[in-house]
């Protein structure tokens, strides 16, 4: 050792090998998003050897279009963000990622760079399918009982029906008629729930065809005029111009009755139903931080209401057919006038 020369910290050796040892991919890269510095578990996770990636743009992980460099300003503004995400191995291949980033700055406060630290979640992401496969088989017990309670109504009012109709005299027909009508009124009933348990198997055929969806709301608005009480004020408002979607006609109206149905519930004492139409963009940076859809021009439908709300337990359980939070007995959609269906 030279005089004054001072010792080696062993410390700053320490650290080097639990960083090159570490299962997590680790990046440092300065000011202007190049690479300085790559531990081998994140060379390894993206398909590249240590040097091959020391010197390279930190966007060489980000799918194409989608890798934009924090400005200087934007990097003053912050200190630490975590994302899902999804990034490209050398090969092309994309797979999912969660990233905790953290601004390193120099001692007058200026930011110099970024160390980036990444998780495959490929494994994890398949557990919490299994979890909700899981989950779905809960679901069947409410699905079971759902489908028992409703065609039992069905087939009770067809049943009484055609009883009476084997008794009766043919001067009453009359009342022929309405127990016809009757019958096939709880006959199409029969037939949206049967619709509903094939969509929920994924045996239906939805017929998509274009439509106008501003024209179908507002088509449907009288619909919802007579259904909500006069205490709640139903709202729409459609962009101009709004171009055509693939939709299935029928499906979207069964959702706008279950959400007006809802939105009734959660405002006994009136309030706002408000229903918006316009134009959305799905671009590449979307799709690839929410992992879901394809970039493009849309047609969004926003459904919002006044009401209490949902709890997070309610949240949890929201796309769950046959789930809901009322009574045993309740929840048949009754409209403004008091009637029950």
């Amino acid at each position: 050792m030279t005089p004054n020369a001072s010792p080696p910290d062993p410390l700053s050796n320490w650290l080097r090998h639990a960083v090159e040892t570490m299962q997590l991919g680790v990046t440092i890269s300065d000011a202007e998003g190049t690479i300085v510095y790559t531990n081998p578990a994140d060379a390894d996770m993206h398909g590249y050897s240590v040097d091959e990636l020391v010197g390279q743009h930190a966007r060489i992980f980000a799918p194409p279009r989608t890798g934009r460099r924090l400005s200087t300003e934007e990097l003053r503004a912050v200190e630490r963000w975590q994302r899902d995400t999804v990034n490209v191995r050398r090969d092309g291949t994309t797979f999912p990622v969660r990233l905790l980033s953290d601004v390193l700055r120099d001692a007058a406060g200026e930011p110099v760079g970024m160390v980036t630290l990444c998780e495959d979640i490929t494994e994890r992401q398949a557990a919490e399918a299994q979890l909700r496969q899981a989950q779905g088989l809960e679901v069947l017990g409410q699905l079971t009982g759902g489908i028992a309670h409703d065609f039992n109504n069905v087939l009770t009012v067809i049943l009484a029906n055609t009883g009476l109709l084997t008794s009766i005299s043919p001067e009453r027909w009359d009342d022929v008629r309405d127990l016809a009508d009757e019958m096939h009124r709880v006959a199409r009933q029969g037939a949206a729930l049967a619709r509903r348990l094939l969509a929920f198997s994924r045996q239906e055929h939805l017929a998509f065809e274009p439509a106008d969806i501003g024209a179908e709301i507002l088509d449907y608005r009288d619909v919802l005029d007579r259904l909500l009480p006069e205490t709640i004020e139903v709202r729409v408002t459609v962009e101009d111009r709004i171009p055509a979607a693939s939709v299935d006609r029928h499906a979207l109206q069964q959702m706008l009755l279950n959400l007006a149905t809802n939105a009734r519930d959660a405002m006994p004492s009136g309030g706002l139903f408000r229903l918006q139409v316009g134009r959305a963009t799905m671009d590449e940076e979307f799709v690839a931080t929410h992992g879901w859809g394809l970039p493009g021009q849309y047609v969004a439908l926003v459904v919002s209401d006044t009401g209490i709300g949902m709890d997070e337990q309610t949240r949890q359980h929201v796309f769950q057919p046959f789930f809901t939070t009322k009574p045993k007995g309740k929840g048949s959609f009754r409209s403004a006038r008091g009637s029950s269906t």
